[in-house]
């Protein structure tokens, strides 16, 4: 489900445990929170209000919590979708240099190369929109980021 208030795709972390933002509704209290647990079939949720101040406690989960080398894992994928958004390197450059910055206890946990070359081209899509078609031609503006061309040889 999408959310509209600006908490889709936020990560939780309590107690070694990571959580995702699921939904938000209003109460009595005000808006409430909900965060489930990320691990695959575990549904711990947990409350909270939008000052993140937890309103109900998670139950006991059925899994032991992620290892340090899955937390460092998202936090090098984290640092690779930053770097295709903040730079225009090429793909294959920003897949590298997170693969090269990270333990090798850390490399059986970060997905493949292809994976990580297709997060980093969805995300520069959600970054790089391009301009709006001009009406006619007098009004066509290529912006300088647009305006680099390649040459194959």
């Amino acid at each position: 489900m999408a959310a509209t208030n600006g908490y889709s795709g936020h990560k939780g972390i309590l107690d070694c445990y990571v959580y995702y933002f699921n939904r938000s509704y209003e109460t009595l209290e005000g808006t409430k929170l909900r965060w489930v647990c990320s691990h695959e079939g575990c549904v711990v949720p947990i409350l909270t209000d939008i000052n993140m101040v937890i309103k109900k406690e998670p139950r006991i989960h059925a899994h032991c919590p992620p290892d340090a080398a899955e937390r460092a894992a998202d936090i090098a994928k984290a640092k690779g979708k930053k770097i295709a958004k903040e730079t225009n390197e090429k793909t294959s450059a920003v897949v590298d240099k997170v693969r090269i910055e990270v333990p090798v206890s850390v490399l059986g946990q970060l997905p493949s190369k292809s994976a990580l070359s297709q997060q980093v081209r969805r995300t520069r899509v959600q970054v790089i929109q391009p301009p709006p078609n001009p009406q006619a031609l007098y009004n066509l503006v290529i912006p300088a980021r647009f305006a680099n061309i390649m040459k194959r040889g």
